[in-house]
Parts: structure tokens; sequence; C-alpha cells
């Protein structure tokens, strides 16, 4: 027979997980949302036409390319970087002094935005990039 005492304490114990796990599901949800709507927001101030005559510069790291635009007079003002699979996957908008940021690398299935890869690796070979940059960068 179980005491009563170890069965409350085991209640308890059982309650208080479950509501750690609601709180993080939660916290967790509301986390992503703000993170897509970052990259959405981001995402509209470019526009559709990717290779637009705004691209100023590109970016390569391991795994995915960047695009830089630039806004006036700021050549770097905006970036969208897109993961080995056309997600957009990382934001900046540093057109002021506080930077807005959004990223969902950590979970690339949650980007809002989605090209073909092929369409990222075009666009860089119209600025010049070789194939074997492109190769290299594991894109």
């Amino acid at each position: 027979m179980i005491a009563p005492r170890v069965l409350a304490v085991t209640g308890a114990a059982v309650a208080l997980l479950l509501v750690g796990v609601i709180v993080g599901k939660h916290e967790g949800s509301t986390a992503n949302a703000k993170q897509i709507a970052e990259i959405s927001s981001i995402k509209q101030l470019v526009g559709d036409r990717l290779d637009s005559p705004t691209l100023a510069a590109f970016r390569f790291n391991p795994g995915f390319a960047c695009l830089i635009y630039r806004v006036d007079t700021n050549r770097f003002a905006l970036r969208l970087c897109f993961d080995g699979k056309g997600r957009l996957v990382e934001t900046a908008d540093l057109r002021t002094g506080s930077p807005v940021y959004g990223s969902v690398t950590y979970e690339p299935s949650l980007a809002p935005f989605r090209v073909a890869p092929e369409r990222i690796i075009a666009i860089l070979r119209r600025h010049g990039v070789t194939d074997g940059d492109i190769l290299a960068s594991g894109y």
C-alpha cells in the first residue's frame, strides 16, 4: 500500500511538471511566432523580386547564402539568408541604430518563405559567383 504522503508528493510533482510543459510550449510558440513575424516583415521590405536592382552584395555561410539589399545610401540595409533548401531562415533590417533580426535557423521547417534553391543559385551566378564558390560554401 502506498502511503498518502508519497501519493501527495508524487501528484504534486506530476502537476508541476505538467504546468512547466504547458508554459514552455506556450513560450516556445510565442517566440516562434515573433521570429516568423520579423522574417515576414523584413521580406516584405525587399519584395518578391529577389534579384532587384537594390541587391548590393551577397555572403556565404556554411549551408546558407545571404542576399544583401541597399536602401538609400545604406548598402547593407536588409539581409535575407536562405538555407540549401531555399527556406528563408534568417533576416536582418539594419536601416536604423537598433537592428531587427528574425531567425528560424534552429527550426528551419518554420521558415515562412521558400524559393527553389536553383533560383538563389541563378541570382548568385548573375552577380558573378562561380560554381566553385557555390560548391565550396556547401549551398
